[in-house]
């Protein structure tokens, strides 16, 4: 028996603990499903990102391919054109999509007043998702006649996020329990640490769409979980547990490209703690990155994600919201690169300033061995603490280096293209979180922080694509002017 779980045995309120972690996560689960089933919007779809992702879904099911819609050309000019499919229907237009510029179809024999041939329009969101998520949209279709154009788009709408966001997210909640309770040597810093996963998080947020962030923060505590209960219990990974973490690594990538890193430093930790599971680990790891490349290829023929194409023609055709001449707004770059870095940190944006529990956590990333514990915890909680923290970094400089989409997103309620590291920083923040429970004030900022960061999170109750409220507060006193018309300031 390891000290570690000694030591929890031996602990009179480990029970009391636990019995806290179920309820919070039931109120948040709660909470979650309520957004769910609650939503207001006037179609099951939010807007034009989870839209995106909703049309090929549909395309899938309901016609067979990957295309959302076509632009047939009178022409071989091709000045004069008509656009057709889902993506002129009431609802169903989305800014999130790409032209093929290579001709899709052509007329042999084309009669006065016919198209002489045609471009198909894609989705600019890979494909991998919104394959897996058809297949269960085939059942319901199948079962019960439902589609996302009949009455029946309300229920299939909502089961397919209950059961990709509300579920998966439950379970990681539970997973994340198991490790705070390890990872943490006090009461308060372990509850308050899962009051961050539970309440503090944009996973709640963006729970009610159809996205790949919320997704990919799930899959994260899934791909690390083994690993690092194999360090808490000194017990090397079964083989079947290293192909779970190295399938769920490669999950995470799919839908987190960025994410590679991530994949890249879990196996370096594995190769190095535990080398023979390396292999099983690369072989799961390998499933889902192959489906990647075979939906991306099946769909657009280039294993090359579409929206990896932006600024070339796959984005730049005539009408597209991203020629230059058409953008506009939070979409419009303008910032430098030393304003974003802070607006995408500490301003409007910010991963801190709207989640201040993570300003937090940074400490405990830069100083991850506070406290007595023992030589192995204080191992892990370096390994996740400063690996986090080298992770991070590599994500922040990624998106610092695309300065042609300095957008923070776009209509977005926070940085959501950080959301699936959350649940590592929330990890990396219990020995800081341990070391303000000792006493008054540390408490006191802790509740503060967490208070805050809930705040933010619950915000964006009706859907997480607008603007958080510092932006707002910043829009209406004028510090900021980004040529954004909102329905919510006056």
């Amino acid at each position: 028996m390891s000290n570690n779980t000694s030591h929890l045995m031996n602990d009179p309120t480990a029970s009391l603990r636990r019995s806290v972690y179920l309820l919070l996560i039931l109120i948040s689960f709660g909470m979650i499903t309520g957004y769910i089933l609650g939503q207001a919007t006037p179609q099951p779809t939010h807007g034009d990102n989870d839209r995106s992702r909703w049309a090929t879904i549909r395309a899938l099911v309901e016609e067979n391919t990957y295309v959302i819609g076509l632009r047939v050309f009178y022409d071989e000019a091709g000045e004069v054109y008509e656009d057709q499919g889902q993506i002129t229907q009431n609802s169903w237009s989305t800014i999130d999509k790409v032209l093929n510029p290579a001709i899709g179809w052509r007329n042999d024999n084309p009669k006065p007043n016919e198209p002489l041939y045609a471009k198909y329009f894609y989705s600019s969101k890979p494909p991998l998702l919104p394959t897996v998520l058809a297949g269960e949209y085939w059942v319901m279709n199948k079962l019960f006649g439902w589609t996302l154009t009949n009455e029946g788009r309300w229920s299939v709408v909502r089961i397919t996020l209950f059961t990709i966001n509300a579920l998966p997210w439950l379970i990681a909640m539970l997973l994340m329990a198991r490790l705070i309770e390890r990872l943490g040597t006090t009461d308060m810093g372990r509850i308050g640490a899962m009051a961050a996963v539970c309440f503090c998080t944009f996973v709640n947020a963006f729970a009610s769409t159809l996205n790949n962030h919320t997704v990919a923060a799930w899959s994260v505590v899934f791909a690390l979980y083994p690993m690092a209960m194999s360090m808490l219990r000194a017990q090397p990974m079964s083989f079947l547990a290293s192909l779970l973490a190295g399938f769920w690594a490669g999950w995470t990538v799919t839908n987190e490209l960025p994410a590679a890193a991530f994949a890249g430093l879990l196996g370096l930790w594995v190769l190095i703690q535990q080398p023979r599971a390396i292999v099983p680990f690369v072989m799961g790891l390998s499933i889902p990155v192959a489906g990647f490349l075979l939906t991306n290829y099946l769909a657009i023929d280039t294993i090359v994600p579409a929206y990896e194409k932006f600024g070339t023609e796959w984005y730049q055709y005539a009408g597209s919201w991203w020629r230059p001449e058409n953008v506009k707004g939070i979409d419009k770059p303008k910032d430098s690169t030393l304003v974003y870095l802070f607006h995408l940190t500490f301003g409007h944006h910010g991963l801190f300033s709207l989640t201040p529990i993570l300003l937090l956590a940074l400490l405990g990333l830069v100083w991850p061995r506070f406290g007595d514990t023992s030589d192995r915890l204080k191992r892990l909680r370096s390994i996740l603490g400063w690996g986090t923290l080298v992770l991070s970094l590599v994500i922040l400089g990624f998106y610092l280096s695309k300065t042609e989409s300095y957008n923070y997103g776009g209509w977005t309620s926070g940085p959501r293209w950080f959301i699936w590291l959350t649940p590592l920083w929330i990890l990396g923040a219990v020995p800081i979180l341990d070391a303000l429970a000792g006493s008054r004030i540390g408490r006191g900022v802790m509740m503060v922080a967490l208070g805050w960061s809930a705040l933010s999170v619950a915000f964006p109750v009706y859907t997480p694509w607008q603007h958080p409220w510092l932006f707002r507060l910043l829009q209406h006193g004028g510090w900021i002017d980004y040529d954004t018309p909102s329905k919510f300031i006056k």
